[in-house]
């Protein structure tokens, strides 16, 4: 069993819930984290944390907008900038950011630094619609 921890610097959303299966977007990729993981510690991208409690056949997800993910003796924890769970979503908002990003990136004429931002808010627009 492991142990997960989800923090933002203005919320915890989830403390030390039992867990059997994680799936967190990493720099190289998707990683799984199953019990007795070795400890490790890795950066997070923009996508979707995903976790499985015990008995249940759906994962539980929540986005993630970079940050840190810690394993150590069972416990994981996952330290975002920002993060909002799964059914806290509003699909309708998502859709207008993923629009409006959209339209900000093709439009093109955006400065090095105006473009990564647009491209966050795209990156995070398509975790929130899934």
């Amino acid at each position: 069993m492991l142990k997960l921890t989800l923090q933002t610097p203005s919320r915890r959303l989830i403390t030390g819930l039992d867990v059997v299966e994680i799936s967190v977007p990493g720099v190289m990729g998707m990683l799984g984290i199953y019990p007795d993981h070795a400890n490790f510690v890795t950066q997070l991208v923009t996508g979707v944390l995903k976790w499985r409690i015990d008995g249940e056949h759906e994962m539980a997800t929540a986005v993630v907008t970079w940050g840190f993910l810690q394993v150590k003796d069972g416990h994981v924890t996952v330290l975002a900038d920002v993060a909002e769970l799964g059914n806290e979503i509003d699909k309708g908002r998502a859709q207008v950011a993923f629009e409006t990003a959209k339209k900000m990136v093709e439009a093109g004429g955006l400065d090095d630094a105006a473009l990564a931002k647009w491209d966050l808010k795209l990156e995070r627009a398509m975790a929130r619609l899934g």
